[in-house]
This record gives structure tokens, C-alpha cells and sequence, in this order.
């Protein structure tokens, strides 16, 4: 019998509105993400735990 594994989800929240963001799988330094609920352009800046920055300076 096989068993399906789930892939692992990092999870933080938005450093703009707090709003929860999950990656699938691994998450990797430099990676660039958008807020889905804010629209802020993010970029990963640690792995464990998962920490995200804006990728862009106002």
C-alpha cells in the first residue's frame, strides 16, 4: 500500500497587512513572492523559520 505525502507548507505572515502566507514545498533564499490579500512584492530572507521582506524599498 502506498500513502500519498503531503508536501510541507512554510508558513509566516505578510510584513505589510499580517496577512498568512504559505509556500509548498521548500522554500529557498531570494525567492520572490506576492502577497496575495495586499499585493506587496516580497522576497524570502530565511528558511527556518520562514521569514519574508518587501523586495522593493519605497
Amino acid at each position: 500500500m502506498t500513502t500519498k505525502t503531503e508536501p510541507e507548507l512554510a508558513v509566516t505572515a505578510c510584513p505589510d497587512c499580517g496577512h498568512r502566507i504559505a509556500l509548498k514545498g521548500r522554500a529557498e533564499l531570494g525567492r520572490r513572492l506576492t502577497c496575495l490579500h495586499c499585493g506587496a512584492e516580497l522576497k524570502v530572507t530565511g528558511t527556518e523559520p520562514l521569514k519574508v521582506a518587501r523586495a522593493f524599498s519605497q
